[in-house]
C-alpha cells in the first residue's frame, strides 16, 4: 500500500489502484449522526411543552434524518465491500507469488498469538 492506495493487477481485478480512504464521506457521516442525535435531544427536550402538531413536525423531520443516515449507511457499507473484495483479491496474488514468505508471516503470527494467549 502506497498513500492510501492499493495495487493490484490480478486478473479478476482489472490492475485498479483503490483509494482505501474516503475521509470526506466518514466526516459527513460523524457529521450526520452528531445532527441526528442533537435533533433527538432537542425533541425529547421540547416534547414536555410542545402541542401535538409540534411533535409530529418533530419526528417527521428526526425520521427523514434518521433516513438519510441509513442511505449513507449502506452506502459506507456498499464501498467497504468492494475494498475488502480489492483487497482480498491483492492478498491472494501475493500469495500466490510468494508462497514461502505467506507461510513464513503466517507462522510468525501465529508464534505471536501462542506467545500471546500463553501469557494470560
Amino acid at each position: 500500500m502506497d498513500n492510501g492506495l492499493l495495487k493490484t493487477s490480478n486478473p479478476g481485478y482489472e490492475n485498479k489502484n483503490v483509494n482505501m480512504g474516503n475521509e470526506g464521506s466518514k466526516e459527513r457521516l460523524v457529521a450526520d449522526l452528531k445532527s441526528v442525535v442533537s435533533d433527538a435531544s432537542e425533541m425529547l427536550k421540547g416534547a414536555a411543552n410542545s402541542s401535538t402538531e409540534g411533535l409530529t413536525s418533530a419526528r417527521e423531520t428526526l425520521q427523514r434524518k434518521v433516513d438519510e443516515v441509513r442511505l449513507q449507511l449502506s452506502h459506507v457499507g456498499t464501498a467497504f465491500s468492494g475494498k475488502a473484495k480489492y483487497a482480498a483479491g491483492a492478498t491472494e496474488e501475493y500469495v500466490k507469488a510468494h508462497p514461502w514468505k505467506s507461510i513464513g508471516i503466517a507462522a510468525a503470527a501465529a508464534l505471536l498469538v501462542g506467545v500471546f494467549l500463553r501469557r494470560h
